[in-house]
């Protein structure tokens, strides 16, 4: 199984609707991190993918869930230890964890980063 999951990782394309959007973020000063909910066992080839496609120099810090602890409370944990005012995630029930654990504004990336909305309490 952790063969597929690298294999799929390996595959896999940024989101060339979302990735313009990121970069416009920095570009007007934002403090961007990357918190990753991927496993130890993915920690090298996420790392590889960022540095392929260049987006590495987006982020100030980069953090993989080497605990493997449940990526939701790896996230809420990273959320409130840096304070993070917005949070961009891809799957709905780890979004709707954070907006009721968290006071982060969570955005939901959805359909590789074709459409982004804001999570409303009760959505």
């Amino acid at each position: 199984e952790q063969w597929f999951w690298r294999i799929v990782m390996i595959l896999r394309k940024p989101s060339y609707q979302f990735l313009p959007a990121v970069i416009e973020l920095k570009k007007n000063g934002n403090r961007l991190y990357l918190v990753s909910g991927r496993l130890a066992f993915l920690e090298d080839v996420t790392l590889w993918w960022l540095k392929r496609y260049r987006v590495r120099e987006l982020f100030e810090e980069v953090f993989i869930n080497i605990e493997n602890e449940q990526p939701h409370f790896f996230k809420e944990r990273l959320i409130k230890q840096y304070k993070l005012e917005e949070y961009y995630e891809d799957e709905l029930f780890v979004g709707q964890y954070l907006k009721q654990k968290t006071s982060v504004k969570v955005y939901l990336v959805v359909a590789n980063g074709e459409e982004v909305q804001l999570l409303q309490n009760g959505v």
